[in-house]
């Protein structure tokens, strides 16, 4: 397992891709942030609206995924492309550890990139002034989205690990939109507020009455289980961590070690039967 380790660490510092990724995830927070602060500086000057630093700052997290499904792809893929697999399978090392070696280097990788967006995001200090957040809150937010990216780092291995097929890359891409797309449905449906505005506007003006109850708005079990996907669902911890919305930070973190602990323990039983062409 050292070796593997070794020989992949050393092989993710010279791949192209990975400094690709590393450094458009750097590029894009620096630009987003920058965009924000202009904007935010505008606000302040035309209406006296004041924006902090946390608004903005965890903003880019959903574009960290579609980096780590990228390099997950093409880092992966070249192990079944060049025959790296079997070459390393017959110099003795068990499939386990082959497997489990990988997915050690994609989360690793995929915590450089989350450094990455946490260094480049800090340019909005100069302009918003630092987080409003508690420290210990702060950490929390770091925590999970470090979290989630593991999460999708067993996922997004899983797939490419058992995929031998060229297709392999699209089903990963796939895989990760599918998931932002569920979360993103499930948080428009929990947003709905429970009540419609009690204010209308007429000839008059602004009129004010009885608000009405929102048909759309959902309650009892069938709103727990909704939470409950938010929680889990590596996309919906980022959508609740874009938004500010932490909900049960405890179920999210335990839902991430859940789905990395279960997709790498099972991923690589299933490694251990498949067929390498």
């Amino acid at each position: 397992m050292r070796n593997l380790l070794r020989a992949n660490f050393y092989r993710l510092g010279r791949d192209r891709t990975f400094r690709m990724c590393a450094a458009a995830v750097l590029a894009l927070s620096v630009v987003f942030m920058l965009g924000g602060c202009r904007e935010a500086v505008q606000k302040a000057a035309d209406y006296g609206a004041v924006t902090e630093l946390d608004g903005l700052y965890f903003q880019i997290v959903p574009t960290i995924g579609i980096f780590i499904s990228i390099l997950a792809c093409l880092f992966l893929g070249v192990e079944y492309g060049e025959g790296t697999v079997r070459n390393k399978l017959s110099m003795g090392h068990t499939r386990r550890d082959v497997y489990l070696a990988n997915f050690l280097t994609v989360a690793a990788a995929s915590l450089i990139l989350q450094l990455m967006w946490m260094a480049g995001a800090c340019v909005g200090i100069p302009f918003l002034g630092t987080w409003t957040l508690r420290p210990d809150a702060l950490a929390l937010l770091f925590l999970m989205v470090a979290g989630t990216s593991v999460a999708m780092a067993a996922i997004f291995t899983c797939i490419e690990m058992l995929h031998t097929g060229r297709s392999s890359s699209i089903v990963t891409l796939l895989s990760y939109f599918a998931m932002l797309f569920a979360a993103s449905a499930v948080y428009n449906i929990l947003s709905e507020p429970e009540f419609y505005a009690g204010t209308i506007v007429t000839v008059e003006g602004v009129q004010v009455v009885e608000p009405e109850p929102n048909p759309l708005y959902v309650t009892g079990a069938l709103r727990a289980f909704y939470e409950f996907v938010m929680d889990f669902l590596p996309t919906g911890q980022i959508a609740r961590i874009q938004n500010m919305d932490m909900g049960h930070p405890l179920r999210m973190f335990l839902s991430s070690v859940l789905i990395t602990a279960s997709v790498t323990l099972g991923g690589a039983k299933l490694f251990a039967r498949t067929d390498l062409k």
